[in-house]
C-alpha cells in the first residue's frame, strides 16, 4: 500500500507543478482564462487549451464551430453561450501574437497532454487502492471525513493494525497522530484535528 500512496503522492505533486506553470504560461495569451471554464482541470478544459493553446488558434473559428467542439467534450453541458463568451473574452482582451507564438503553443499543449496523463493514472491508482483496501479489510472509511485516499495513506503510514495487541496512541512519521484502540464487537471510527495533524480512533473487532 505504501508504494502507492508514495506514487500517488509524486503524481498530484507533479500535476500541481504544471498547473501552476500552465496559469503563469496562459495567462498571457488568454487573459480571462479564469472565466472560460468554472473547472480547469476537467476533460473539456484540457482538451479546449489543447486544441486552441493561444487566442491565434481561434481566429479563424465560428461559434458554431467551438460550440459543437464543446458540446462534444461536455456530453452537452458547454452550450452555444459558452462558446460566445469565450469568443466575446478573446475579442475583449485582443492580446497580440508573441515572437515564437508556435512553440509556447506547443508547451501549452504538452502541458495538457500531461495533466491529462496525471489525471488518468491518479483514477488507475484510486481504483486499485479502493479494491485493495476492500482486500484488508479495515472499514478506515467508515469514520466521517475519511475516503480512500486518506484510508490508504492510514494504512501505508500504520501497515498492519493487528499487531497492535492494546490501544496505542503511534507517533507519526508525517503529519498524523493515529490512536488505535480495539473495543470487542465493535466496528466504527471518528476523526477529531488535533494541532497540525490528525487524531484516528479505530475501533475494530478483537
Amino acid at each position: 500500500m505504501k508504494p502507492l500512496v508514495h506514487r500517488r503522492n509524486a503524481l498530484v505533486k507533479m500535476k500541481s507543478a504544471l498547473l501552476q506553470q500552465f496559469h503563469d504560461q496562459i495567462q498571457y495569451d488568454y487573459p480571462s482564462y479564469k472565466k472560460f471554464f468554472t473547472d480547469m482541470e476537467c476533460k473539456t478544459s484540457l482538451a479546449f487549451f489543447e486544441q486552441y493553446p493561444s487566442s491565434r488558434t481561434l481566429k479563424d473559428a465560428t461559434v458554431e464551430e467551438l460550440a459543437e467542439f464543446l458540446r462534444i467534450l461536455s456530453h452537452n453541458a458547454c452550450s452555444t453561450k459558452r462558446a460566445e463568451k469565450i469568443l466575446d473574452l478573446i475579442e475583449a482582451d485582443a492580446v497580440k501574437e508573441r515572437n515564437y507564438q508556435s512553440g509556447i503553443d506547443f508547451i501549452v499543449q504538452s502541458m495538457m497532454r500531461n495533466i491529462r496523463y496525471i489525471l488518468e493514472e491518479l483514477e488507475r491508482i484510486d481504483k486499485l487502492q479502493k479494491k485493495l483496501l476492500k482486500e484488508v479489510g479495515y472499514q478506515l472509511e467508515t469514520p466521517t471525513g475519511v475516503n480512500t485516499v486518506t484510508a490508504c495513506a492510514l494504512v501505508g503510514q500504520i501497515g498492519d493494525i493487528s499487531r497492535f495487541k492494546s490501544a496505542e496512541v503511534i507517533p507519526a512519521k508525517e503529519k498524523y497522530v493515529l490512536k488505535i484502540c480495539w473495543q470487542p464487537g465493535r466496528r466504527c471510527g471518528k476523526i477529531d484535528a488535533f494541532h497540525s495533524g490528525w487524531v484516528l480512533v479505530v475501533c475494530t473487532q478483537s
